[in-house]
């Protein structure tokens, strides 16, 4: 049934209205919107979800504490996973102090003295690597001055011309932003990415699983090994190169061991053993830099030579070593041992 022309007439008049009241409704919404989304509210919605990620962020490294910085250390048990040099300043924040009372200072001549075994329940001694590679005696002062207000009172020092080579940090700015890089920061967020690599052992070639160990042990053996020690040490002697002393670094170590008689730290010091070929290639600056440290140290029974006639079953004795220094895990095993007896002789537990 067709409709009516009124009827028609009705719904003409009406779609004006219709049209009116659509529109009414769209400006009301787009009206809403705009009040809802102004620039204001979105930059507050904005900022509130910043602050929520920050939240966040710092209470999962909070409960994470990979450095144990804020949560109690005692059953916890914590390995360097990446960047040795931060890692271990923080550590000697409260790790450190809070579970060894011994502790081995140097370059990474001593860092691979393992010390594990020596960590045992049983054993009164309880004693941390805390060398770092590479480190100069500005890098390694705030590590120890860590651990001195944290109260170690037991130290033994790997004492080596490389400490004095030069000065100042070459890596990293030692202080609080690291503490606060501890909360979150791009070098936080490697170390955890480092951490799952070597958790996983993904990479060994370059991130060997527990290569630095919750007793700060560097295992660096196989990264550093050479196929024939001979040839290294007769390389290392042609290229003939010289011991620098920094003036700057000098005056920091004589610093370093006043402090450590200052503040009554029962420590021995050792000069590392020198391939017997490399020690005759330089022995006049490696003599001088004995001299050197036996004056500002001015007590000679705090110190051991592993550089002289006595030793020279090790220093000759190529397989003690890895390259033209680095010890072995038999030469570091042998010196290791040494070095206790020595210092738990001179300050029993």
């Amino acid at each position: 049934m067709k409709p009516s022309a009124n009827s028609f007439k009705e719904e003409t008049l009406q779609q004006p209205e219709t049209i009116l009241s659509q529109r009414d409704e769209s400006v009301s919404q787009e009206s809403f919107l705009a009040k809802e989304v102004s620039p204001s509210r979105f930059i507050k919605i904005i900022f509130l979800w910043v602050v929520l990620g920050i939240v966040l962020i710092v209470g999962l490294n909070l409960w994470i504490d990979i450095y144990g910085l804020f949560r109690p250390v005692a059953n916890r048990s914590l390995p360097v996973y990446y960047n040795e040099r931060v890692s271990k300043y923080l550590l000697s924040e409260n790790y450190i102090p809070e579970k060894f009372n011994t502790v081995i200072v140097g370059t990474s001549l001593s860092a691979n003295l393992d010390i594990s075994e020596f960590n045992n329940e049983q054993s009164k001694l309880k004693i941390y690597n805390a060398s770092l590679m590479g480190a100069n005696i500005s890098e390694l002062r705030p590590v120890v001055d860590n651990l001195v207000q944290g109260g170690v009172k037991r130290m033994i020092i790997c004492f080596s011309p490389y400490m004095i080579k030069n000065s100042g940090s070459k890596e990293v700015e030692f202080g609080p932003k690291l503490y606060i890089g501890a909360l979150g920061s791009k070098n936080l967020l490697d170390t955890y990415i480092v951490g799952i690599i070597r958790h996983y052992n993904l990479m060994p070639a370059k991130f060997p699983r527990n290569q630095i160990n919750e007793f700060g042990v560097n295992r660096f053996g196989d990264l550093y090994k050479v196929e024939n020690v001979k040839e290294k040490i007769e390389k290392v002697i042609k290229a003939d190169k010289e011991l620098t002393v920094d003036s700057i670094a000098l005056h920091e170590l004589q610093l370093f061991i006043e402090q450590l008689k200052d503040n009554h730290i029962q420590f021995i010091g050792y000069f590392h053993p020198i391939p017997a070929e490399v020690l005759a290639s330089k022995r006049a600056a490696y003599e001088n830099f004995e001299r050197t440290v036996r004056q500002f140290v001015n007590d000679d029974s705090r110190l051991l030579n592993f550089n002289t006639s006595e030793f020279e079953y090790f220093t000759k004795d190529y397989s003690n070593y890895i390259d033209h220094g680095h010890l072995s895990a038999k030469g570091q095993d042998t010196l290791t041992k040494i070095l206790i007896t020595e210092h738990t002789k001179r300050y029993p537990l």
